[in-house]
């Protein structure tokens, strides 16, 4: 009902009175209207006049209303029916067709408290019943409004709560009587009833089991009946019956107090008038005004002229408008059985193509749909349909009486018991309208709406469904979607309770054969299914599927067919999955067998050039059971994505940035599979030449490419391509060196290319043991090292065919070119000139070394230059400005003929590269001289051109018959002695007989070759070493029975050695060949161990502590044999023991275990071995104590290695729930980075320590143990850096305060504090000054903390806290007169009685502690009159 009050004008002109009544109720539209006088004649019935008759006066209390929007008011009590319900909230349907919404938390205290216990799992949560079990749909609930609001998205939102102590809130024990009805909850089962909440003041109420429904649980909400009441003035107590919703009638009542009328209640209501929009009518004795809207009659399609006048009906009470106290009822009284009956026959997006007009109706034209069922079209929906000016009445001649419309629907609303329905051409013929159109792994057409922030994708519309698209299922393209873009996707998931349906536009999803997974039932053990890995930790992988299916797939089964580290997952990464196998609802999945196996070699098209590689494609024809169409063959080839990694271009890293550019897209090449998507170009040769090796097929001795995958210390992890072998094969450093003694700095990156040979195969563990050795994978022929450049520069060469045919200016150019380049400047850095090539504007350099001392040119000069060599990756030219280099150097490609395996030729070094250095030979005209930096892919130490500089003179020696290519002389004469050496014992071994042949066991080939490699370095050497060798070599001469022994011990054949030594046969035939003979009989250099000094270590040993050693062995020695003859002398006399001897010895035995026990025992006792501490720990590993203390074991040791991977394992072992656990382990860690390692690893562990931990605990923690150590910049640092990241947190400033006071930097931490109360909220001024305070108190800063606090108690005066910490301060400060006139400011405040007794309790105690008898009865003289004058508050 709308009340219109009287409008009482300002201004002097006199309001018409005779026009008073022109105003209607004529909100068809929602706008008041003025109806024009027009000569027509009275309107027929069944024409729409939404308003009451022009003459009458009584609009505003005559019209039965629908509650709506604007006159539905906080803490009105309305009936409603339950619409919807959810696990969290229940939808509550209310008369106007609106919808509420009632939280879990809202339905009572006492189900509220049994929530928490069910989710904390307590014994007493057993008869706890969720939301879906407590209500079912169209249960009559009632409840207070406790909120109106409009939601971020525009749409007006009701909050609802049921909870008695709510909806009863205003209601007395004083005025509840006999036959009361209300809805209360069950706060207790007792042994014989139900104790109730009411939420009723002053009420107590029980429930008797027998009067009551069984099975209810704590919580639940029922409606009751007062069967008998024993009031009292201050609480009643009344024993009540339950009711069901049928049989909640009330008598009539003469006087009745309408606000204990509860909606839900049955009334009899009696009709006086038939309203245009309902009935009018009374309750209780026409004591009370009450109305039925034309929607809430007994029957849907009802209205009010079949009912009669003066006739009684019973009626439910809806509502009761607060101010005017008119009460609304509904005739329709929901009983149970009516309930099952009025199912919702319509589903929402259905269409109903003859819906007829029944009349105009309240707010809506309404209509019958198959005769029995009832809808609304809203005159909202149909002003929508036109803009602009209208005339209302040519809108509704379309909805005449009997017209027939086609019509969707909507919504149904359970309380007004409608159907919600649109004519709206659009929406009418929209396919997909609601969720039930569409289905997972269904394509179709989504518009692009906005970007969401929240998901990191957009909101897409798909038809009329509202879709998202989240980050992990967004195709990976470089530019963002534009806004009302259409693109093609399919459907993930639908989600009806957010009513929203999830998309993806990920090209996997898209392809023609892809083959999804929807449902559970689908899934079978050994198909292939795609999902996308939504989760990704160290120990399994969550993939999602097609209707929010899920999969686990642990990393630890990857072993057998595919190691994890050799493959990289990441959170969207889509791919295939295997099913393994399904248990109910749990899917554990493993990888999908490969579409292409290791080595094979595919035709491939570059899709895009990425950062990390190229995106290539692979098209083929699928063999198996797929669908193919014979008229279009090329629509049957599926493509499979693939990447090509930057490393896996070129096995030459100075090539890869080159071959890139070169490989646009459309590119048509060869690639080769080595796992999964992943191919190489580089490695198509080899596995072109070689067969792809299988576990069964590796023996001993072969050599096998191999690539690096990562380096950890000491150990090297190779990726060997084996199929069907999964694992990655380690390897030693030192089992990569020839001279591992000189500790060479071997520099490894990711997918570098390393030959390596199989030592052993051990089938029990399925592994391989390998080494990398240059002497054990080369074959020692300088022919190979020339053919391993000659790869090289054909590869250059096709890269700058590759730039020419792309039209790139620096293939214009070649090596050995002579060009005329423009001087630009000297590079300060590298003090390189800088030169631009005038024919191609390409930009060149001469480097330093080859320049000299040289004065540079005047900018812009041009010189006559001679090309070096061309860097394609960087493209930069090389280039020699020497006139000397410029005139006898040719073009020539090839060698003249008098140069081949010519040695000694003279050269200077010009240039270093990567791969190669560029000399030129002294004699010329001639082509530059290639020499190799390295001899083989494994010549880590660059042991082919160890020695050369730029600019430096040398000897070389030609290796290749045609190429320009060389080696340094002496590398030259090392291999070429090794290779002698070689073929004359392969000589000397086909011989019957040798002059004193000894036949030695070797236990590898490869062992005399690095010794080989060995000797011949060390012939090199100065002769002072000559001394030493022959020292060495006299070992050698030992007797033959020593050296048997000594052989036997080395003959121990590890599991990796070949198990078939060679035999080498070294003859003796001089002096010379002893001396280079005997070396390679030492046995194999063994990992450093802690040893005595002997002859191994003789030439190297300390001689002024071997004395002292000796001494102290001999005396060791001494008394070892004390002990052995007091041992032979006990046994020679022991006696048998006696009883009594025996018995003592047992009980001595028993003692000492006890002792033991008890130790072990003792929580307090620390362990003293690494034994009990794993025992300790595993025992609590969630305890970060023993952790520490663990660690601290083995720093006392000064271990700091063992400390850190104690830490590690312990934040690996203690749980992630225990987070101030982890934050101690974190905390150590950092304290051992500070004490004991450098700021590098400290800075690494903090920044760990924030990724897994709260932020700001860890830098509390960090500034405390900045502060300890007195590491002041860092501390400086640390402080600046927190006040910025959290200077919303009080606790900041004061711990920075803090550390700046603890370092002696009183100045800045008083200036922190005009910076904290700048940053913080004025809540927490107060207490950071008095926090300020304190810590100047503390750090001997009386004055100031004493201002800081005079300053707050002065602003402040009630805060009676800081009053006490200021007396406390000076107390302790001893400023006692100055605390006692504090004391005296303090009791003059007015602050309150109960603050004020706190204040003069302190006064008493100080002056009892420092004052005199009369100070004390001085304050219990004040404290009276203060009590005396103050009694009145």
């Amino acid at each position: 009902m709308v009340i219109v009050e009287k409008s009482f004008p300002r201004g002097g002109i006199t309001p018409k009175e005779n026009k008073p009544d022109e105003i209607k109720e004529n909100i068809i539209f929602g706008a008041l209207q003025t109806k024009i006088k027009k000569p027509k004649k009275k309107p027929k019935d069944d024409e729409f006049i939404a308003g009451a008759e022009e003459e009458n006066e009584q609009i505003q209390s005559v019209s039965a209303e629908l509650l709506n929007y604007d006159t539905i008011q906080d803490g009105m009590n309305i009936m409603g029916v339950v619409k919807a319900i959810d696990p969290l909230y229940l939808s509550i349907s209310l008369p106007g067709r609106m919808t509420a919404r009632v939280s879990a938390l809202e339905i009572s205290d006492s189900y509220t408290k049994a929530t928490r216990e069910f989710l904390e799992q307590s014994e007493a949560s057993n008869n706890f019943k969720p939301l879906t079990d407590l209500y079912h749909l169209g249960q009559i609930v009632y409840g207070r409004i406790q909120e109106v609001k409009q939601n971020e998205h525009g749409r007006m939102q009701i909050l609802m709560s049921l909870r008695p102590n709510e909806v009863h809130s205003e209601l007395s024990h004083t005025n509840v009587k006999k036959g009361f009805v209300f809805n209360g909850a069950i706060e207790e089962v007792q042994e014989h009833g139900y104790i109730i909440e009411t939420g009723i003041k002053g009420l107590r109420t029980f429930v008797p089991l027998e009067k009551a429904q069984p099975n209810h649980v704590v919580g639940e909400l029922i409606f009751l009946k007062v069967e008998k009441i024993t009031a009292d003035k201050a609480v009643s107590t009344c024993t009540c019956k339950e009711l069901k919703p049928e049989n909640m009638k009330i008598k009539n009542q003469t006087e009745p107090n309408i606000d204990y009328i509860l909606p839900g209640t049955i009334v009899q209501f009696s009709i006086t008038k038939q309203l245009k929009d309902g009935l009018q009518g009374t309750i209780m004795n026409e004591a009370l005004t009450a109305y039925v809207n034309e929607h809430q009659l007994a029957e849907a399609l009802a209205l009010p002229e079949d009912y009669e006048i003066n006739s009684t009906l019973n009626a439910r009470i809806l509502y009761v408008m607060p101010l005017t106290k008119l009460v609304y009822l509904t005739l329709n009284l929901r009983t149970s059985a009516s309930e099952q009956t009025e199912e919702q026959h319509y589903k929402r997006g259905d269409i109903i193509e003859t819906a007829k007009v029944h009349h105009l109706g309240t707010g809506g034209v309404i209509l019958v749909l198959e005769n029995k069922f009832k809808g609304v079209l809203s005159y909202k929906s149909i002003k929508a349909n036109f803009k602009g000016n209208y005339d209302q009445d040519e809108i509704l001649i379309k909805y005449a009486k009997k017209t027939k419309h086609k019509v969707r629907v909507l919504d149904y609303d359970p309380m007004d018991l409608l159907y919600i329905c649109t004519d709206d051409a659009n929406t009418v013929n929209e396919k997909i309208f609601a969720l039930d159109d569409l289905k997972p792994g269904e394509f179709v057409t989504a518009v692009v709406k906005e970007r969401d922030a929240k998901v990191g994708g957009y909101t897409m519309q798909v038809g009329r469904v509202k879709g998202i698209i989240e980050k992990l299922y967004l195709a990976p393209v470089p530019k963002t979607l534009e806004v009302n873009s259409k693109i093609r996707c399919r459907i993930l998931a639908v989600n009806t309770e957010r009513r929203t349906v999830y998309l993806t536009n990920r090209p996997e999803y898209l392809a023609k054969h892809c083959k999804i997974l929807s449902t559970l039932a689908n899934a079978r053990q050994n198909t292939t299914y795609v999902g996308t890995i939504v989760k990704c930790n160290d120990n399994y992988l969550l993939v999602k599927f097609f209707n929010n299916l899920k999969g686990m797939l642990y990393k630890q089964r990857l072993n057998s067919v595919l190691g994890s580290d050799m493959y990289t997952f990441y959170e969207g990464q889509t791919m295939a999955f295997r099913i393994l196998s399904k248990n109910g609802e749990q899917i554990t999945l493993t990888l999908a067998d490969d579409t292409f196996g290791l080595g094979e070699i595919c035709p491939v098209t570059v899709l895009h050039t990425l950062e990390s590689g190229l995106e290539i494609k692979i098209t083929y024809h699928p063999e198996g059971d797929y669908e193919f169409d014979e008229a279009d063959p090329e629509a049957n080839a599926i493509e499979v994505k693939g990447l090509v990694p930057l490393r896996l271009l070129s096995d030459y890293p100075d090539l890869v940035y080159a071959k890139l550019r070169t490989h646009t897209p459309d590119t048509e090449t060869q690639a080769v599979c080595i796992v999964k998507n992943i191919f190489s170009m580089r490695d198509v040769p080899y596995f072109l030449t070689h067969l792809t090796n299988n576990w069964q097929n590796i023996k001993q001795g072969d050599i096998l490419k191999a690539y690096v995958k990562n380096v950890h210390e000491d150990i090297v992890e190779l990726f060997v391509p084996i199929r069907n072998y999964g694992k990655l094969v380690k390897v030693h450093l030192k089992m990569l060196l020839v001279n591992a003694h000189k500790n060479a700095n071997v520099q490894l990156t990711p997918e570098q290319v390393i030959f390596v040979k199989v030592l052993g195969k051990e089938p029990a563990t399925r592994t391989i043991t390998v080494t990398a050795k240059l002497t054990d994978v080369w074959d020692g022929e300088l022919r190979s090292s020339a053919r391993y450049l000659e790869d090289y520069l054909n590869e250059v060469t096709e890269v700058r065919k590759a730039h020419k045919k792309l039209g790139l200016k620096i293939a214009q150019h070649k090596v050995g070119d002579k060009v005329s380049a423009r001087f630009l400047g000297v590079d300060a850095d590298t003090n390189d000139w800088q030169y631009e090539l005038e024919k191609t504007k390409v930009l060149a350099v001469a480097k330093s070394a080859l320049v000299g001392k040289a004065k540079p040119p005047k900018v812009g000069a041009s010189q006559e230059c001679l090309v070096l060599w061309i860097d394609y990756s960087s493209e930069l030219v090389y280039i020699s400005n020497k006139q000397v280099d410029v005139a006898h150097v040719s073009r020539e490609k090839h060698i003249p003929s008098n140069l081949v395996d010519k040695t000694g030729i003279n050269a200077k070094v010009l240039l270093k590269t990567e791969q190669l250095y560029v000399c030129s030979l002294k004699k010329g005209p001639n082509p530059l001289i290639y020499c190799p930096l390295r001899l083989h892919f494994n010549d880590f130490e660059n042991s082919a051109c160890a020695t050369l500089k730029e600019g430096d003179f040398c000897k070389v020696a030609f290796i290749h018959n045609k190429l320009p290519i060389a080696v340094p002389d002496n590398t030259w004469k090392l291999w070429h002695d090794i290779k002698k050496k070689r073929k004359t014992k392969i000589e000397l071994d086909n011989e019957p007989k040798a002059k004193k042949a000894k036949i030695v066991t070797a236990t590898d080939e490869t062992t005399t070759t690095a010794n080989e490699v060995k000797i011949a370095e060390k012939q090199q050497e100065k002769p002072a070493k000559k001394q030493k060798k022959q020292t060495v070599s006299d070992e050698s001469d030992m007797p033959a029975k020593k050296k048997k022994k000594k052989q036997a011990k080395s003959d121990d054949i590890l599991f990796y050695e070949d198990k078939t030594p060679n035999q080498v046969v070294i003859v003796e035939n001089n002096v010379d060949s002893d001396e280079e003979e005997a070396l390679p009989k030492k046995t194999p250099e063994k990992k450093d161990v802690p040893k005595l000094p002997g002859i191994g270590d003789f030439w190297n040993a300390d001689l002024s502590r071997l004395s002292n050693d000796n001494k102290a062995l001999a005396s060791s020695d001494e008394d070892e044999t004390d002990d052995e003859d007091a041992n032979t002398k006990a046994g020679q006399k022991k006696k048998k023991l006696t009883a009594a001897e025996k018995f003592k010895l047992q009980r001595e035995e028993e003692t000492r275990l006890r002792e033991i026990e008890a130790k072990y025992a003792d929580p307090n006792h620390l362990p003293e071995s690494v034994d009990q501490f794993d025992r300790l720990v595993l025992s609590e590993p969630n305890n970060s104590k023993h952790w520490i203390n663990y660690m601290v074991y083995h720093l006392q040791s000064a271990e700091v290695e063992k400390a850190r991977a104690v830490a590690r394992r312990a934040i690996k072992a203690i749980s992630y729930r225990e987070n101030n656990e982890q934050i101690n382990i974190w905390v150590a860690l950092l304290n051992l980075e500070l004490r004991y390692g450098n700021k590098e690893a400290f800075d690494e562990v903090l920044k760990e320590a924030i990724a897994y931990n709260d932020p700001l605990k860890v830098y509390l923690r960090a500034l405390e143990i900045l502060c300890d150590a007195k590491k002041t910049q860092e501390l400086i640092e640390m402080i600046s850096l927190v006040t910025k990241k959290f200077k919303a947190q009080p606790e900041i400033w004061r711990a920075a305060a803090n550390a700046y006071f603890s370092i002696e930097m009183q100045e800045r931490a008083q200036q922190l504090l005009h910076k904290a109360l700048a940053c913080l909220p004025e809540r927490e001024h107060v207490n950071t000054i008095v926090a300020f305070g304190n810590l100047n108190h503390k750090y001997g800063n009386n004055e100031m903390a004493q201002t800081l606090l005079d300053q707050v108690v002065t602003s402040y005066p009630k805060r009676v806290d800081v009053w006490a910490q200021y007396i406390d301060m000076l107390v302790k400060s001893e400023m006692i007169d100055s605390a006692r006139s504090v004391l005296e400011r303090a009791i003059i405040q007015k602050i309150p009685m109960k603050k004020m007794r706190t204040i003069f309790k302190k006064y008493l105690e100080f002056e009892e502690r420092f004052g005199t008898a009369a100070d004390v009865e001085k304050v219990k003289k004040l404290a009276k009159e203060y009590v005396k004058r103050n009694a009145h508050l």
